[in-house]
Order: structure tokens, then sequence, then C-alpha cells
């Protein structure tokens, strides 16, 4: 009997050194929380953010991270493109031309609305995880954070973008006016 229990704590002992490693070495992940001027939005990053505005002309909201936890040694600028249909490309291209904005800020957004080049970028700095706007980075290279007129057309926007080994990390955020209701769904 006490042979056949030390054989059994054995094969445990065994089993639990094979298995711990595997259980131990998790697959690559990042995930965060989005803010608006500070104020975390209701969503999370496996489905949406929702961010509700009052629909004033000329007011901007500074994007913001709060609550990042990953395993990847991240450093440097990762960028995330629009992925818009052609009804939201149409509904953000008027949005923007009717804005008294020379050609060269034009044509820039238009980029980003065709998802040609990035709408924001995650910067990634030892640890530190901010969002940088890609309309500004476009136009001189300058890193400011990510903005967000508050009249910004009601919708839902689909971003996607790579961090080494996850590939195809999407963010989606949900456009609404306080006015629309609020819902997270």
């Amino acid at each position: 009997m006490k042979k056949l229990i030390v054989a059994l704590v054995l094969v445990v002992v065994l089993i639990g050194l094979m298995v711990a490693p595997v259980m131990a070495a998790r697959g690559p992940y990042f995930s965060t929380r989005i803010t608006s001027d500070g104020d975390r939005l209701p969503g999370m990053l496996v489905s949406h953010y929702i961010f509700n505005t009052e629909g004033v002309s000329g007011t901007l909201h500074t994007m913001g991270l709060m609550d990042t936890k990953t395993n990847l040694e991240l450093n440097g600028l990762y960028p995330f493109f629009l992925e818009a249909d052609a009804d939201q490309q149409a509904a953000l291209t008027s949005y923007f031309d009717a804005k008294p904005w020379p050609q060269i800020y034009l044509d820039q957004i238009e980029d980003e609305i065709e998802g040609d080049v990035p709408f924001f970028f995650l910067k990634a700095d030892n640890g530190t995880y901010t969002l940088i706007d890609g309309f500004v980075y476009g136009l001189g290279g300058d890193e400011v954070p990510l903005r967000i007129d508050d009249d910004y057309p009601v919708g839902l926007y689909t971003y996607s973008g790579n961090l080494e080994e996850l590939t195809e990390v999407e963010v989606t955020l949900k456009v609404m006016r306080w006015a629309s209701g609020f819902s997270t769904k």
C-alpha cells in the first residue's frame, strides 16, 4: 500500500511538473480600458467601447488608456487603421469636407477614412501606453494624444492593428449622442 501511495504521489508530481509550464505559458495578450478626458468609457476591448457625446462643434475629447495589461514587450508606435464601409466613408468625408480646412488637412483625413494611413497609434514606452493622434502625426510627425470631435458622426467604428505577436487587434468605438440614449449593447 505504501508503494502504491508513493507511486501515485510521484505520478501526480510528474504530471504537475509537465502541466505547470503549459499553464504558465499563457499566450500573448493585451488588455486595456479607453478613457475620454480621463473618464473611463463603458465597454471593453473584446466587444466595443461607448463614446457618448453631446454633438457640440469645436469641442475635442482627449482619448487615453488606463489599466493596460500585457505580457508583450512593446516599445514604439503601433498603427491602427480605420475599417469603414462605403456608407461610413461617405458620412465621414461629408463631415470633414464641411470643415473650413486647407486641402492638405482634407487629403490627410481622406487617407485615414480610406484606411490607407493610420487613424491613431498605440505608443508603448517602457510600460507606459498612450494613444497618438494619426491625423496630427501624419501632418508633421508630432506625437499628441488622440482627440475626437464631440460632434463626430454617430456610428460603430472599427480600427485594427498589430501588436508584436498579436495580429488583427481590433478596437471598436460606438459613437452616440446623449440624446439618443445610453446603451451598452
